[in-house]
Formats: C-alpha cells, structure tokens, sequence
C-alpha cells in the first residue's frame, strides 16, 4: 500500500475515475473539509432543492461527528490512510502525482513494467470525430444539468418567499384579532391549561361536596316563635319580602318557576362566551376567570359539607313527603359516597337536570353570575367616542340581568338570602384582590402561584398582542 503525505494524497484524490462510488467520495470530502476548515460547518444547512449542497454538508457534517475528524490532524490521517487505502485496492485506476521539494523537479515516471506471461489488454486510440461527439454530450448534459439546478434554486427562492408572504399575512390577520404567535409557547399554554385544569377538579370537587350535602340535608319544624311556628326553612327577610309580592300577584310566597335561575346562567354564560370570542384578550381573561372560579369552587366545596342547614327550596321539602324519594338519606357512608362521585360528574356536565339539596351556604349560581358581571365590567371597556358609549351599554345591561337573576335565585328559595349575599361578597373581594394583586409588581411576586401564572413574560405575550390589535384596527 503506498504512503502519502497529506499534499500527495490530495493531489492522487485529483484522479479518481467518474465510477468511483458516491459514498467513497463524500467520505474523502468530508474529511478533506475537516482537515482544512474545521470538524463542523460553518453555515447552516442549505436548502431542500440544493441536493449537491445539502449532500456535501450531510458529509462534512458526519465527517466531523467521528473520531477521525475531531481534529484537524486525525482528519489529516484519516484522509491520508483512505487514499492510501484506495489506491492499495483499484490498482492503475489512480495516479498519485508526487509532490516534488521546492527548487527540485519530479523524475520522468518510470514505464510499466509488463510480466510477458501477463496480457496487456490493446487500446486502440478513439477516431477525432467520436472524441469531439463525446465531448460535445459532455458538454451538454452539464448545460443542461446547470439550467435544472438554476431553475430548483428559483423554485426554493420563490416557495420559501411565498412561505414568508403567508406567514407575514396570517400573522397580520391574526393581530387583527387579538391573536399571536406566542399564544401557542410552551410557557403560555402551560398556564392557560394549568388554570382550566385547576378549574375543572375544583369544579368536580364543589359538585361532589354538593351531592354528599344532600345526604345530610336535615327536615326541621320550627315551633317558636308563633310568626313562624309549622315552618320548615330557617327565617328569611329575601324571602318574606319577595314572597308578599308574589302572594299578591301570584297567589304563592314564592316564585314558582324552579328553572329560572338556570335560565339568567345561560343567558350570562353564552354572553361571556360571546365576549371571548370577539374580545382582543380572550386568553388573559380566560386564565384569571379560570383560577378565580376554581378557587371559589375549591372554597364552596368545604362550606357546603361541613355545616348542614335545611333546604329553602320547596322542591328539596318535597323530598320529605315522599318516602321513596328521600330514602336515599339513609344509604350507609360507603355507597352514598360511592353514588356521589358517580353522580358528581353529571352534574357538571348537566347542572340543571340534575337537583341538589342542602349546598346552601353559600350560592354557586351567584358565584357564577356575578363573575360574568364582573369580566364584562372590567374588560368591557373602552375610552373612544365610537365604541365607549356602546360598552357602557352593556355593562349596564349585564349589571341589570345579574340583578334579576338575584332577585330571582331568593325568589324561588333556591337559596337563602344570605347565602347569596356571601357569594356575592367572597366573589368581589377575590375578584379585586386578584387584579390588585397582578397589577402592583411587589404583591405579585409575593405570592408564588401568581408570581408562576401571573409572570412578566407572560403579562408582556398579552401586552403586545393587545398593542398590535390596537395599532391594526386603530381603536382605543
């Protein structure tokens, strides 16, 4: 096997036949770019249609990944001992050129040597015309093989400008609506999905509390004083007042109409819906509403179990006039708790078909009301002449539902007064100390669940897509 310096090697890669195989020459240009530039490419990749480009840099890039082009001189070796090696096995097919020392000339190569017992095949030189042919095929097909790669590198140019026109023009769609590209981080999902998964355990959680309630829901009579002796809910002032309404004018001292605080929660749940639709900051208020119902579910879920007070609503007192429809209260532990969890789940995803008695304090139907009442009277705003005096409207307009359907939650002894009263005042309070909370730095950084959903990196994700909604329809 003949022995090359890294210059003679070179110089013998020079006469590799065309038939030498496509892996033998990516290897020796692998580590031949090793062993001059360095083990790894400096430029990225080149582009799909660049297929000669691409194949080269897959080369040196494999190249540099193995222990003979980690450095310079292992490739330099390596480089060395492959040609060497091919020379070694294909024979004549290589004529390394010697190097000569500087000021020294190359000695005239020596004649082959011929073995008279071994046959020198004859080569007949080619005719002038049949060279010229070849020479002009040659030629051609590496016109022709230029022209196809000009027109792939066009066709690149031409998909990726496209791809970016596309992207520019979706983005800008996008912003018209309030939405961005880092609305789908990994950081930002993270979130958004903690708060909704937060919000459905806790959810499931106020659900269960409320059907183990109705196993404890007490029958009381009352017998003093005689204002109120033979009734069977505890003493309410909601009640009384409503209730010399409707005797007047519905012969009855309640409303009777069961499913109407169902229907105020429908209404006020497909406009909060609406709202996040066409609203521009769908997700902050998507996030916080989340976490903020969750945690009054997460509250209520405690209340409702752990003090049992008699039901207000007469469709709960019916309850204890038919004995087959209150026999449940006297299942054993195990299987009410076992039916509980079963039934909890139902009632989440149909609240109104399915009636839940002694979740009284405090009332989940205000809770939910009065934070949809809350999302539209703080986002529901805006300070231009065009659009201020519309959303004005329709705070107003929510505020009034949300006062109806409170009158008509005590109206129908759904619930007591107080319990109204209380969720009303727990969701205000949590309400305002949360937006407290996120809007002064200090506050937030000392509570670690808001300093985690509630970070700056985030608060910035919603800041400037709401700037970039601003800055494309030009509103205030």
């Amino acid at each position: 096997m003949p022995i090359f310096t890294f210059e003679e090697a070179v110089a013998a890669a020079k006469t590799i036949p065309r038939s030498t195989p496509n892996e033998k020459k990516v290897k020796i240009y692998g580590l031949y770019k090793c062993a001059t530039v360095g083990p790894a490419p400096p430029s990225s990749r080149p582009g799909p249609f660049n297929f000669e480009g691409r194949m080269k840099w897959d080369a040196w890039k494999s190249a540099g990944s193995s222990d003979a082009g980690r450095t310079q001189q292992s490739a330099k070796d390596a480089y060395r001992r492959l040609i060497a090696e091919m020379v070694g096995t294909e024979g004549s097919a290589f004529s390394p050129i010697k190097v000569a020392p500087k000021g020294a000339a190359l000695a005239p190569p020596k004649p082959p040597v011929v073995s008279p017992s071994k046959k020198v095949p004859l080569q007949l030189p080619l005719p002038e015309e049949v060279r010229q042919a070849l020479a002009k095929l040659e030629s051609s097909a590496e016109v022709k093989l230029t022209e196809v790669k000009d027109v792939l590198e066009r066709v690149q140019a031409e998909l990726e400008s496209s791809t970016e026109n596309a992207r520019a023009r979706l983005n800008s769609n996008m912003q018209r609506i309030g939405f961005s590209f880092s609305f789908f981080s990994r950081d930002y999902l993270t979130r958004l999905l903690a708060s909704l998964s937060f919000l459905m355990f806790t959810g499931y959680l106020n659900a269960l509390s409320s059907n183990l309630a109705g196993y404890r829901n007490p029958q009381i009579k009352i017998i003093g004083p005689s204002w109120a002796k033979g009734t069977t809910t505890l003493p309410d002032l909601g009640h009384d007042l409503i209730g010399a309404f409707t005797r007047q004018y519905l012969g009855t001292d309640y409303i009777d109409w069961f499913d109407l605080p169902d229907h105020f929660v429908n209404l006020l749940g497909t406009l909060t819906l609406l709202l996040f639709l066409i609203h521009p900051r769908r997700f902050l208020i998507i996030r916080r509403l989340a976490l903020i119902f969750g945690l009054l579910n997460l509250l209520r879920s405690f209340t409702v179990i752990v003090t049992s007070l008699p039901d207000a609503s007469p469709e709960c007192a019916k309850q204890f006039s038919n004995k087959s429809a209150s026999s449940y209260k006297n299942q054993p532990l195990e299987e009410a708790l076992t039916r509980s969890l079963r039934r909890a789940f139902l009632l989440i995803i149909q609240p109104s078909s399915h009636i839940t008695c002694g979740d009284m304090v405090f009332s989940g139907h205000t809770c939910f009301l009065t934070l949809a009442t809350l999302v539209f009277w703080t986002y529901c705003r805006s300070q231009s002449k065009k659009y201020g005096a519309v959303t004005r409207i329709i705070r107003y307009g929510v505020l009034l539902i949300w006062a109806l359907a409170v009158v008509s939650i005590i109206g129908t002894k759904l619930h007591y007064t107080l319990d109204v009263f209380l969720a009303a005042f727990l969701t205000f309070t949590i309400w305002r100390a949360f937006h407290h909370a996120v809007e002064f730095e200090k506050l937030r950084e000392h509570y670690g669940v808001l300093r985690w959903i509630e970070a700056e990196s985030i608060i910035d994700v919603d800041e400037r897509a709401y700037e970039a909604f601003v800055a494309k329809n030009k509103v205030d």
